[in-house]
């Protein structure tokens, strides 16, 4: 389960989701734009990548990396705030090896100084970065 993308795959898969939902909006009910739509949709968000959610929500060890490596993606995509405030929720809370809170913590600084994220999400990104600094 563990061969869900890394990061730079992730953020391929957002780019060509956020191409789609272009051509949705602008075209809204044309399934000559809402299949790419759905199908950007799926290759992102698969039943793999829910069961890697779940994992994660569970503190499963074999689905923490493809969590960070989602959240050390940083899509901004269709969906993608959403996924990650609860991934933030749910590793803040996780049983984290040493090198996974170092790299979580490097991303958590990154996105709080210098990004703006909506309320919830930022809180989220807030306690992550809490976490993994407490827990040394």
């Amino acid at each position: 389960m563990t061969d869900y993308p890394g990061p730079g795959a992730i953020r391929a898969l957002a780019a060509a989701l956020n191409s789609a939902h272009e051509g949705v909006k602008d075209h809204p009910g044309d399934r000559v734009y809402t299949d790419p739509f759905h199908a950007a949709f799926a290759a992102l968000y698969s039943p793999q990548w829910e069961a890697v959610v779940e994992g994660a929500k569970g503190g499963e060890e074999w689905a923490l990396a493809p969590a960070i490596d989602f959240l050390e993606a940083d899509p901004h995509c269709f969906r993608s705030g959403y996924y990650k405030e609860r991934l933030c929720r749910y590793l803040s809370r996780a049983p984290l090896a040493p090198d996974q809170r170092h790299r979580l913590a490097l991303v958590a600084t990154r996105v709080l100084t210098q990004s703006d994220r909506p309320g919830r999400e930022r809180k989220a990104w807030e306690r992550l970065s809490s976490a993994v600094t407490d827990r040394r």
